[in-house]
């Protein structure tokens, strides 16, 4: 079993990307020139030991504190499993009951589980790639060694 946490994951979406997945999955043209609106034009400051910077330009991540934050990140993110169960690591026979069990997310963590060693570094590597491809950086990776005796 492997514990994946994404790195600053809604700071460090790239906008264009994003732009691109929502309007690739459906998004109507007007809502995507919204969120292309509410995200141009953005700056922050940076409060650190009771000093406040000046402003500062951002052209990447979802709006930190944002009301759609969350949603977007989640919109961009939807087709995280893909990489898992696309994986040749990937075993469809894993189920915890009747639900696979290869994969559970949640928000910017992920837990991959596999039969051995073997699967879950396969599964680990597969989102790695498709992390890379995102533009997303993983901050900790947690490899566990669960042993139980099947039936």
């Amino acid at each position: 079993m492997g514990f994946i946490d994404l790195q600053r994951a809604f700071p460090s979406i790239s906008r264009r990307k994003l732009f691109e997945h929502l309007a690739a999955i459906g998004i109507s043209k007007r809502m995507l020139n919204a969120i292309e609106s509410y995200h141009s034009h953005t700056s922050t400051k940076i409060r650190f030991n009771g000093f406040l910077s000046k402003s500062f330009v951002t052209n990447v991540g979802v709006r930190e504190g944002g009301v759609l934050s969350p949603l977007l990140f989640l919109l961009f993110f939807n087709d995280a499993e893909s990489a898992i169960v696309n994986s040749a690591s990937f075993d469809p026979q894993f189920k915890l009951g009747e639900v696979d069990a290869n994969c559970a997310f949640f928000a910017d963590d992920v837990i991959v589980a596999g039969v051995n060693q073997d699967k879950v570094g396969g599964l680990m590597m597969d989102f790695q790639e498709y992390c890379n491809r995102k533009g997303l950086n993983i901050f900790k990776v947690l490899p566990i060694k669960i042993f139980h005796p099947f039936p």
